[in-house]
């Protein structure tokens, strides 16, 4: 069943000029309403439509009831969430696989003393170095009493 808010807010995006200031969109209505619905629809035409699909299911799960939380390394007065990154990450490259080897990176990335990712190398192999499995051994070395059990429920 395709909602009619679904289709309404299809028909906006095909006669949308893009050339011009980028347009938003709310949906909005009371729970149950389904506001979901419509928005998976929308993003699964957009896909269809050969778009970079950047979707974040649940965001609100990410700042309530945080769990999994670490001093950021970059800025001291934020935090990072490195397990929900990961699987947005893993997400995002499924969702988004055919564009991933085209997409070239433009400087390179220098993570460690021996780990890096070199100017023109396809955004996809960046995606992969920041999976569940690898990032796991990277958290116990640094913070081993915050994260006693967590890699192992992410491994397949």
């Amino acid at each position: 069943m395709v909602r009619q808010p679904a289709l309404e807010l299809i028909s906006h995006l095909k006669r949308a000029d893009y050339s011009k200031p980028t347009l938003r969109y709310l949906l909005y209505g009371v729970k149950g309403s389904g506001k979901t619905m419509s928005l998976c629809h929308t993003v699964h035409y957009c896909s269809t439509q050969g778009w970079l699909v950047l979707h974040i299911p649940d965001a609100h799960l990410w700042v309530k009831n945080c769990k999994e939380l670490l001093p950021s390394s970059y800025h001291a007065s934020r935090f990072d969430q490195p397990i929900q990154a990961s699987n947005w990450l893993r997400n995002f490259r499924t969702t988004n696989e055919h564009f991933l080897s085209k997409i070239k990176l433009r400087q390179r990335y220098v993570w460690t003393k021996r780990e890096s990712t070199e100017e023109g190398r396809p955004l996809g192999e960046l995606v992969d170095m920041v999976s569940p499995v690898s990032t796991c051994p990277l958290l116990r070395r640094q913070h081993p009493s915050v994260w006693p059990n967590e890699c192992a429920r992410m491994l397949p």
